[in-house]
């Protein structure tokens, strides 16, 4: 199953208390008002950690807590006019077969505490998700390493972080994505895409702000672009395509049905694609912008 629709079902499946959203909440306020008070910066911290309490009331179900999200608690200003994107938690962890430096993302002041405990749910699960696999495949490493005649001091550790962006904020939506960089044997990328809908508290499709006909328009635009950059740049190959050098690997074949996408502030789908999907790695992350009067 998918992990991102793995941890939609989950989440769905858990009984939430009756008070949880109403402690997190109201920690989560705490918290932001202590931080404009230094000298209460203690209350602030005390604030953070009821809130983690109440969101782990939720998580504890279908997810035990990693002890490294007992670190660091931290915040950054408001990104957006009514909801906000802001990193609750930061920390790092660090042995001999692997590096891992988180930001956490956190949802609040959407007015919807259902789906701010959703949203904020489906982070944790992919965050926790990620060091757990990384813990494991580290750790086969390093013994397989030491098992073949390898040196404690020449093991280079697996380095993993994970980061996010927010590419709009605004009184009708927020979209956001999560980044893993990894790098070992060689450089990985792998994003998670938030995009929802403040009103009414659902995820946006490309359907919602494309409309109906949006995989022909998707698939048009995205067409349309590839060709556009190759012929700017013809080192700039996509497989399948006009000027591809690998005619024997298929290249672009439409938009999936859980196809990665953010919104940009100006409100367009930015629809990518991971490195090597649709064309030799040297050409990394491929994104194409697509006009949408979603909202307008």
């Amino acid at each position: 199953m998918n992990s991102w629709k793995e941890a939609k079902k989950i989440y769905h499946q858990i009984e939430i208390p009756s008070q949880l959203t109403q402690t997190v909440e109201e920690a989560l306020s705490h918290a932001a008002d202590s931080l404009h008070n230094q000298k209460r910066r203690h209350q602030w911290t005390r604030g953070a950690i009821y809130a983690l309490a109440g969101l782990c009331a939720a998580f504890i179900f279908s997810v035990n807590v990693n002890s490294a999200f007992a670190n660091t608690l931290y915040d950054i200003p408001i990104v957006g006019n009514i909801a906000r994107v802001f990193t609750f938690r930061e920390f790092q962890e660090k042995d001999d077969f692997k590096y891992i430096d988180v930001k956490m993302p956190a949802l609040e002041h959407t007015g919807k505490t259902n789906l701010e405990s959703r949203i904020n749910y489906e982070i944790r699960y992919q965050i926790d998700r990620i060091i757990k696999e990384v813990e494991v495949r580290a750790k086969e490493y390093y013994d397989a390493f030491i098992a073949t005649g390898g040196k404690k001091s020449e093991f280079i550790p697996i380095e993993v972080f994970v980061d996010y962006q927010v590419t709009c904020s605004n009184a009708d939506l927020v979209s956001f994505y999560i980044t893993k960089s990894e790098s070992f044997a060689s450089a990985y990328t792998e994003q998670f895409f938030f995009n929802v809908d403040l009103n009414s508290g659902k995820d946006l499709t490309l359907q919602d702000l494309l409309g109906s006909d949006y995989e022909k328009t998707a698939n048009e635009e995205i067409l349309r672009q590839m060709k556009q950059r190759h012929q700017e740049d013809p080192n700039i190959i996509y497989w399948g395509q006009d000027g591809d050098t690998e005619k024997n690997i298929p290249g672009f074949e439409g938009i999936s049905e859980d196809q990665n996408f953010y919104i940009n502030e100006k409100g367009n789908v930015v629809i990518t694609f991971e490195k090597y999907s649709i064309g030799p790695g040297s050409i990394g992350i491929q994104e194409f912008e697509i006009p949408t009067d979603y909202g307008n």
